[in-house]
C-alpha cells in the first residue's frame, strides 16, 4: 500500500510552506496551491490529485494521534470488506482532553455529525456521491456522509476502535453557522436515514425547528409542502416496504487484498 501526504495552500502569507518543507517525511509529499477560497474547495482539490484508494483529511491545526496511527489504520484497511465506503474511529479533543465518537447508529447519524478527522474515506465513494458540496461552508462533510449512507448503505460504514486524530475544537466549524445547511438539513437527513431511524425520532423531527411546522410558521409554504411529501413517502415505505437494498455496485470493482 502506497502513501502520500498532500498539502493544499491558499495564498498563505505566513510560514506555512516553509514549515511544510522543513519537515522530512517517509511518504511522498505533494504541495498544491489553490486559487479559490473555501475549506471544501481545498479538500476537493487535494482529493482530485490523490492517487491512493483511501483518504484521511486533517486541518492544519489537527494532527494524527500518534506515530503508529497510519500503520494501525492500514491493518484495518487490509481486512475490510470491499463494499466498505468509509471507516471511522475516534478523535482526541485537545481542549477537553477526552475521546469523541463511538459506534454511530442511524439515530446518531440523524442528529449528530461524525468528526471528519475520525474518518478514512474510500476515494471512489467520495467521487460517486458528488464530492464535498462547496455550497456548504462548514458542514459539507456531514452532508457527504449522509449521501454516502443514501447512495451505498448504512452498512457500508465501518467503525474501528482506534483514536485517529488530535482534534482542535476551536476550528472554523465551531465559529461559523452554516445557514445553507440549516435550510436543507431536514431534507438531507430524511432522504438518507428516514427509513432507518426510530419512529419516535422521526416524529420528534416533524416538530423540530427546521421541519414542517417551523416552515409553515415562517411562511415557507413551498418548503413545507415538499417536506410534508417526503415525510408521507417515508411513512408509506416504512409501512408497506421492506428495508432498503444497499447500492454497492460502484464499490465492487476493486476488492481489497485479504
Amino acid at each position: 500500500m502506497c502513501f502520500e501526504v498532500i498539502f493544499v495552500d491558499y495564498h498563505s502569507f505566513d510560514e506555512t510552506l516553509s514549515i511544510i518543507y522543513s519537515h522530512p517525511s517517509n511518504y511522498q509529499k505533494i504541495v498544491l496551491s489553490i486559487d479559490e477560497p473555501g475549506i471544501y474547495n481545498a479538500i476537493n482539490f487535494g482529493i482530485s490529485h490523490a492517487c491512493a484508494e483511501w483518504i484521511l483529511i486533517l486541518g492544519s491545526d489537527d494532527s494524527l494521534y500518534c506515530a503508529h496511527t497510519v500503520s494501525s489504520i492500514v491493518q484495518y484497511l487490509m481486512v475490510l470488506d470491499y463494499r466498505t465506503s468509509l471507516i471511522y474511529g475516534t478523535v482526541f479533543l485537545m481542549q477537553d482532553r477526552k475521546r469523541l465518537n463511538q459506534f454511530f447508529s442511524p439515530n446518531d447519524h440523524f442528529t449528530t455529525s461524525l468528526c471528519q478527522q475520525s474518518i478514512v474515506y474510500r476515494k471512489q465513494a467520495i467521487i460517486d456521491t458528488g464530492w464535498f458540496d462547496t455550497q456548504y461552508k462548514s458542514t459539507a462533510d456531514y452532508v457527504l456522509n449522509l449521501k454516502i449512507i443514501e447512495h451505498f448503505s448504512f452498512s457500508s460504514l465501518e467503525f474501528v476502535d482506534l483514536i485517529i486524530a488530535n482534534y482542535n475544537q476551536s476550528g472554523f466549524s465551531s465559529r461559523y453557522t452554516d445557514k445553507m445547511y440549516l435550510k436543507s438539513s431536514m431534507f438531507i437527513r430524511l432522504k438518507s436515514l428516514g427509513l432507518l431511524v426510530k419512529t419516535s425520532l422521526l416524529i420528534r423531527s416533524f416538530f423540530s425547528r427546521n421541519s414542517v411546522l417551523a416552515k409553515i410558521l415562517g411562511f415557507q409554504l413551498t418548503s413545507a409542502y415538499k417536506l410534508s411529501c417526503l415525510y408521507l413517502e417515508i411513512i408509506v415505505k416504512r409501512i408497506f416496504l421492506t428495508k432498503p437494498t444497499p447500492n454497492l455496485t460502484n464499490l465492487q470493482s476493486k476488492p481489497l487484498i485479504k
